[in-house]
């Protein structure tokens, strides 16, 4: 992954280059708006399927935004996570984790056509007894012995998804989970 990590990192600064030359004009409102139209989306593009697992991968990427918000005019000196908390921005790693239970979430509740049979073993499905991971019906990662294994999607969110709020899980529609995920994100920040 660490190509391709490299390959749309390497584009998305051209695109920013770009941006660089013809906008005079770049405050907390219109750069933000500008790099989520042009800039993120090629990130971000099947981010569930390439997700990077290692420290660099994940540095590289996350410089793209660090860059683009070098370039947005606040005035005084801030660190790169309070000018994400100006303009109203996650970081990327953020974004891909909130992307990842989200299609966790369609997958589980039949708003996907993948089959979660296929990805996902319910606590409920194994045993009957009556232990707290039973009852609030988890996910089982399955065991895994190498590293490669550990970072595919149906392994990764696992722990993610056990550690959401019971009204998160068992939203009823996507656009509820989305509230209901960024209301648990915003609490846990405080």
């Amino acid at each position: 992954m660490t190509q391709h990590v490299e390959s749309i990192s390497k584009k998305a600064h051209t695109i920013l280059t770009q941006l660089k030359r013809s906008i005079c004009y770049r405050d907390t409102v219109v750069l933000p708006k500008i790099y989520k139209t042009f800039v993120r989306p090629t990130i971000e593009y099947a981010g569930q399927v390439w997700n990077p697992s290692k420290v660099g991968d994940v540095k590289t990427l996350e410089k793209v935004q660090r860059r683009a918000m070098r370039l947005v005019n606040i005035g005084e000196k801030r660190s790169y996570t309070e000018k994400l908390e100006c303009v109203g921005l996650p970081t990327l790693e953020a974004r891909r984790k909130r992307g990842d239970l989200l299609e966790t979430f369609k997958i589980l509740n039949g708003f996907s056509s993948l089959d979660k049979e296929q990805f996902f073993t319910h606590v409920q499905d194994r045993h009957d007894m009556g232990t707290r991971s039973h009852a609030n019906n988890l996910l089982v990662m399955e065991k895994c012995s190498l590293n490669v294994r550990k970072n595919f999607f149906s392994c990764r969110v696992i722990n993610d998804w056990n550690t959401l709020p019971e009204y998160v899980r068992h939203s009823t529609s996507i656009n509820n989970f989305k509230n209901n995920y960024d209301s648990f994100i915003c609490e846990v920040k405080k």
